[in-house]
């Protein structure tokens, strides 16, 4: 039985995989801030040396929406590029057999408009809005190269899904959406002010399949970088759209273009991981969504009133 350890095991992410590696026959491993502080190289060699993995999965960060990405660049870079070096200087002293770091998106070139392959991924200028964090993104990939360990980079899509953050400062465009339509509809607002103008188009992945195309690529051992996502673009105002129905709000729906809109189109050609493993996601949008806001419901709501 393969022992993984798991970076940012108890965040959003870290949950679904941790879960989905045990019930895949891996000895999965998640420790605890305490257990092991990745802001601390001395405590990252004390867990890796206690585990002894032989896979590493990184999934910590910090991270947020964009109004944080846009608000605090410098101080997220920071952060997860502390992060990258204490786990890759600990892996100098107890290496894994291999390595697996999470991509995002996000760290694809601002401009594009077109479907997204993994050879474009440090081919450009990174969107102003999430540039500090998306940085760190291609930081991780350079490490990977670096380290001359085998290592696989997963790029995810846009994630959401029960265990979601739904803080305004770190949520995401679908929490985010989850967390205002809901306040709307409990408290009979007239109406709904969104950020931006609705236009840009994005791909929505549903946490839970994320996690089984992670699982998926461990046991096919595929190398380097492969985009995970489902292939299909939406707009925003699309996804505002379906969580007002879901939510049963009644009212108007507003969009605010002061706030910044990001990039207008990030959508990933998921074709390599389509040929290899024959996988695409199972959830759709829809279901996806009723299914996380029946979760905020029964988990954060209530707080937020």
């Amino acid at each position: 039985m393969e022992r993984v350890l798991i970076t940012g095991g108890s965040g959003f992410l870290g949950h679904h995989l941790t879960s989905r590696l045990r019930s895949s026959g891996f000895q999965a491993h998640a420790p605890s801030h305490q257990e092991m502080d990745l802001l601390n190289v001395e405590s990252v060699e004390v867990a890796l040396a206690k585990i002894k993995p032989d896979i590493v999965i990184h999934t910590a960060a910090v991270y947020g929406g964009i109004g944080l990405c846009s608000s605090e660049p410098q101080r997220l870079y920071d952060v997860n590029a502390q992060m990258h070096e204490n786990l890759f200087a600990a892996m100098v002293k107890h290496p894994p057999r291999r390595v697996v770091g999470i991509g995002s998106s996000c760290a694809y070139p601002g401009d594009r408009t077109d479907t997204l392959l993994e050879g474009d991924y440090e081919q450009g200028a990174l969107h102003p809005s999430v540039a500090g964090y998306a940085a760190t993104k291609r930081l991780l990939l350079e490490k990977l190269r670096a380290s001359q360990l085998p290592f696989q980079f997963p790029i995810l899509s846009n994630l959401y899904g029960p265990h979601d953050s739904f803080d305004p400062e770190r949520s995401h465009v679908v929490a985010a959406l989850i967390r205002r339509f809901v306040h709307a509809e409990r408290n009979n607002l007239q109406e709904v002010m969104c950020w931006g103008t609705g236009r840009p188009e994005r791909e929505c992945l549903f946490v839970r399949d994320a996690a089984d195309g992670i699982v998926r690529l461990i046991q096919d051992g595929i190398p380097g970088p492969t985009n995970l996502g489902t292939g299909e673009g939406i707009t925003i105002a699309k996804i505002a759209q379906t969580i007002a129905e879901i939510a049963g709000y009644k009212g108007e729906v507003r969009w605010n273009p002061e706030q910044p809109d990001g990039a207008l189109r990030k959508v990933l050609n998921i074709e390599r991981l389509k040929a290899a493993l024959g996988w695409q996601p199972q959830i759709s949008l829809k279901i996806g969504l009723q299914e996380t806001m029946a979760w905020y419901k029964g988990n954060c709501a209530d707080e937020e009133q």
